[in-house]
């Protein structure tokens, strides 16, 4: 299993910190009230009713050339994306700070609404109680892309359990705590009667917590959400093993269903088998693939976000740090082995440090969707893709971590 699966450890203020003054940019704003008002909606776009309200002035002023980073999940870039911050300051002499703290989500999103923090590192989107809060304060949240992952549902590549689809309910019936389901045609009669037998990551890590959250509906889960029989394991690696049976003669019975990491999947596609995902949304069965994760479709994808908000955007240390995190997001999500957000995309948000309502509305039913211009261009639902009828065998070595 990679690095990106293991929880960051609370950073206790992360300092990038150069000498000399910013160049060429003018003097540091301090952040003071900005006109807009309204808060964003939960995707993250501004509202097309910003109201007048200035930020409440007993929110706290910010310091000049610090940047407050907070927030705290598994697999996050931020970290790597401060330490790079840092070398370019260095190198071009620019006079900023980031702070970075590990609150977690909830508490983060507090202190941004507070007007405490600049900037929230989120796997998930802000809530509307969130945004309303942020909005009481008078202040508007803007959010931006920074690359995708996803949690896979695989079963062995040579085994068939009778159907390739499940939902969102099927899959509580499978790995929820408490259920009395023990074969696959209990979860639906069309899935052979044969024995379920599930496995997947350790608590703590960033596919745990995406299931847990999305799956079961649980905010913070813990090994008590899955089922007594549920089979944890620290790392990726391990899953495999055990889905496809490499320590038994013949391999692991059919019946073996496990959750594992998007891109340690593809690793290993000639091994695993993956069942395609209806997340009770009208998408229908989606099938795990880097364009139906990055379009945001595949219901197991998350997205890695940075928050903030108009009042902290206004300032040039905020932006600055949102340039070069979005410049090295490519770099970053690759080394991380997380999929990349595209040119495209890359470009729309770097255009939205300056223009946040950069994303036009979308049509009833519609998803706005980033674009190569200066605005988005309303889609319709991007067709899924089918898996591959012969798949691809690929020669790899096993990640030292993984």
């Amino acid at each position: 299993m990679s690095a990106r699966r293991v929880p960051r450890l609370a950073l206790a203020a992360v300092a990038v910190v150069a000498a000399v003054a910013l160049p060429a940019c003018g003097d540091l704003q301090d952040g003071g009230d900005d006109t807009t008002g309204a808060a964003a909606l939960s995707d993250g776009n501004p509202t097309t009713e910003d109201s007048a309200a200035k930020p409440s002035r007993d929110l706290p002023a910010p310091t000049a050339g610090v940047v407050r980073v907070d927030g705290g999940t598994g697999g996050s870039l931020t970290e790597d994306a401060v330490i790079r911050f840092g070398n370019e300051a260095t190198r071009t002499g620019l006079a900023v700070t980031v702070d970075t703290a590990a609150s977690g989500e909830a508490e983060a999103f507090s202190k941004l609404c507070g007007g405490e923090v600049d900037l929230v590192d989120s796997s998930r989107e802000i809530t509307e109680s969130e945004a309303a809060a942020c909005s009481r304060n008078g202040l508007q949240v803007v959010d931006f892309r920074i690359a995708f992952d996803a949690a896979v549902i695989v079963t062995r590549n040579e085994s068939d359990v009778g159907a390739d689809c499940v939902n969102y309910d099927q899959l509580r019936s499978m790995f929820a705590a408490g259920t009395p389901i023990g074969s696959w045609n209990q979860v639906n009669p069309n899935f052979f009667p044969i024995r379920l037998t599930t496995t997947g990551p350790d608590q703590g890590t960033s596919d745990f917590t995406l299931f847990g959250q999305q799956v079961l509906g649980v905010p913070e889960p813990t090994l008590g959400d899955f089922r007594s029989d549920y089979a944890p394991h620290p790392r990726d690696r391990q899953i495999r093993r055990q889905v496809v049976g490499t320590d038994q003669p013949g391999g692991a019975p059919p019946g073996v269903v496990g959750i594992i990491g998007f891109s340690y999947y593809e690793l290993y596609e000639e091994e695993l088998r993956p069942l395609e995902i209806d997340g009770q949304n009208g998408n229908r069965c989606v099938f795990p693939s880097e364009e139906t994760i990055a379009s945001e479709l595949y219901p197991l994808e998350r997205t890695l976000r940075v928050y903030t908000t108009q009042r902290s955007l206004d300032r040039q240390e905020v932006q600055e740090f949102l340039r070069s995190y979005l410049r090295n997001a490519e770099d970053l999500a690759a080394r991380s082995e997380l999929i990349p957000i595209g040119d495209d995309i890359r470009v729309q948000e770097l255009k939205r440090i300056e223009d946040p309502t950069a994303y036009d509305k979308a049509a009833a039913g519609a998803v706005s969707e980033p674009g190569t211009g200066s605005a988005a261009q309303p889609t319709t639902t991007p067709t899924t893709s089918a898996p591959p009828t012969t798949p691809t065998t690929t020669t790899t070595t096993e990640p030292a971590d993984g």
